[in-house]
């Protein structure tokens, strides 16, 4: 078993600049490759992990056996929320 923090989150270094999902999950493959993880693997997710869990799962299928999303962050989230504003709310 292993876990990691994304670049930008938790003890990970910062990130400045915005990443797309699919740049986020190729990361994750990246290393899962550096660190040797034997494959297929089980990923889990908790949260917006679980977004990149599907992704990854979708993007590398041939990597994976399995995938736990905890309490997972669905793909509307962030436009369903901002629709809820007012525009004078948004900053």
């Amino acid at each position: 078993m292993c876990s990691y923090d994304r670049a930008g989150a938790g003890n990970s270094r910062p990130f400045a600049a915005h990443r797309s999902i699919e740049a986020m999950v190729s990361e994750l493959h990246a290393l899962l490759e550096f660190g040797r993880v034997d494959k297929p693997v089980v990923i889990v997710g908790h949260s917006f992990g679980g977004r990149l869990a599907r992704a990854f799962g979708s993007l590398y299928a041939d990597d994976v056996v399995g995938m736990v999303p905890v309490d997972p962050g669905h793909e509307d989230f962030l436009a369903r929320a901002e629709a809820s504003l007012a525009p004078d709310e948004w900053a």
